[in-house]
C-alpha cells in the first residue's frame, strides 16, 4: 500500500529518505538533497515528502525556499525523484499534489518549478 508521508527529523523515514536520495540516478541533487536533510540545512516551513510502499522508500519531493534557478520566487518544487521500479503508477504525481496542499496550508497561492528535463511531464 501506497503513503505519502510528511518528513521532520523525528520521523522513521527521514534517515531512510535521505539515504535513497544520496544513492538514487538523480545526477547530484539528491545528493544534495542527503546533506541538506543530515545536516538538519532545511529551513523555516520546507518539508521533504516521502513515498512509502511496503516499508520501503521509493520516492520523494521536497517544498524548498531557494532553487538553482536565479530567482528570488518562493516556493518551490524540487527534488522530486521516484524509483526506477515504481514509475509510471502515478506516485510522481501524488507527491507532487501533497507538496502543493501542504504550500496552500501554509497560504501560499503559487509554487515555482525549474527544471531543465521532463518540461512535458510537469507541463500536464
Amino acid at each position: 500500500m501506497l503513503c505519502i508521508v510528511p518528513l521532520d527529523v523525528s520521523n522513521e523515514w527521514y534517515r531512510k529518505t535521505a539515504e535513497l536520495a544520496r544513492t538514487c540516478s538523480f545526477q547530484g541533487s539528491g545528493e544534495f538533497l542527503c546533506s541538506l536533510m543530515l545536516d538538519d540545512s532545511l529551513c523555516e516551513y520546507e518539508k521533504v515528502f516521502a513515498a512509502i510502499i511496503d516499508d520501503s522508500v521509493v520516492g520523494f519531493c521536497a517544498l524548498v525556499k531557494e532553487s538553482c534557478c536565479d530567482s528570488d520566487d518562493e516556493p518551490w518544487l524540487d527534488f522530486l525523484f521516484v524509483d526506477e521500479k515504481y514509475r509510471n503508477k502515478g506516485i510522481a504525481r501524488l507527491l507532487v499534489e501533497a507538496v502543493c496542499e501542504y504550500a496552500k496550508s501554509l497560504n501560499f497561492e503559487q509554487i515555482f518549478l525549474c527544471t531543465a528535463t521532463h518540461r512535458e511531464y510537469y507541463e500536464k
